[in-house]
């Protein structure tokens, strides 16, 4: 692929690429779920849901609606120091409203050219992070960005796909408490590291382990989130569509679980910051900065070592 065919124009395209046909991509899914559970990225296929679903309703926001996004400016000279001369690496886009704004926080600094990697299975949502990157260029005509979205699983990323332009080192950045929809913490922290070389930085943000019980009941009153879970699953397990989601609290994974008869159809571990950090370290980060709100949001700032 021709770095040119990656670059951002008022009317050009928004290159997006996929390594996995789709029929493959549900197999995986379909195994998933023959395991007792769904794959992480199945919920999230379907953008139409996650759109709907309100913002201070959202349980990923508890306490302030923007929670992540006033962590993230208030902390803006920290993650311009982190950004300096690096490709940003975006693992999971959705709505992208954080993940514009730590573009924007970029382009105050940055150099050209600019080149932005985003990772999702939704090709919707890596389509409207172009639109947006598209919108700064009529905000600015100087701009000179490069784009490439990748419409696939997070597992099947290898560091090659990652390579555009001629910046070596990359920030990877992971918002929205994505890394607490896996089964397993160590499974999401092998896969990032596995694309990170010495001298990468990693931006995380996740739930603490905090107002647990209001959380929950905003799960389970978030009829719009709800409906994104049958959405998810309902292609490749039918007879689940009509069937009542049960939602608990497993304490001894730290996550909120949704089950619908012996399948676990979601899941979101909430973290407690020090052995979330702890499990980095040993995976050979250095942890830079760690910022908190008053409520359930934390971000942590690593460098690959």
């Amino acid at each position: 692929m021709k770095l040119e065919d990656l670059k951002i124009k008022k009317n050009g395209p928004i290159c997006i690429k996929r390594k996995l046909g789709w029929n493959i991509i549900k197999q995986i899914y379909e195994n998933s779920l023959n395991k007792g559970y769904a794959h992480p990225a199945q919920i999230f296929k379907s953008a139409d849901k996650w759109y709907e679903i309100h913002t201070y309703n959202n349980p990923y926001n508890f306490g302030s609606p923007n929670a992540e996004l006033k962590l993230i400016i208030e902390n803006k000279s920290e993650l311009q120091r982190l950004m300096n001369d690096k490709t940003m690496v975006f693992w999971g886009i959705g709505k992208s409203d954080t993940e514009m704004e730590i573009v924007n926080i970029k382009l105050e600094i940055a150099e050209k050219p600019i080149y932005i990697i985003g990772i999702d299975i939704n090709k919707r949502f890596l389509k409207d992070f172009g639109n947006s990157l598209k919108c700064k260029l009529l905000e600015e005509k100087k701009l000179d960005i490069y784009y490439l979205g990748i419409n696939d699983l997070f597992e099947n990323i290898e560091r090659k796909d990652l390579e555009i332009g001629n910046k070596k080192l990359k920030i990877h950045i992971c918002l929205g408490n994505t890394i607490g929809n896996y089964n397993e913490t160590d499974e999401i922290i092998e896969i990032i590291d596995s694309k990170l070389i010495i001298g990468d930085k990693l931006v995380i943000s996740f739930q603490m382990k905090k107002y647990l019980e209001k959380i929950i009941e905003r799960y389970k009153n978030n009829k719009y989130f709800e409906s994104m879970i049958i959405t998810g699953i309902q292609n490749e397990r039918n007879h689940l569509e009509n069937e009542d989601i049960i939602w608990i609290y497993n304490k001894d994974k730290g996550q909120v679980e949704a089950w619908i008869n012996d399948i676990q159809v979601f899941r979101s571990k909430k973290f407690d910051p020090r052995e979330l950090a702890s499990k980095f370290i040993d995976n050979g980060f250095t942890l830079i900065k760690e910022i908190k709100d008053k409520w359930t949001t934390c971000m942590q700032f690593y460098e690959k070592k």
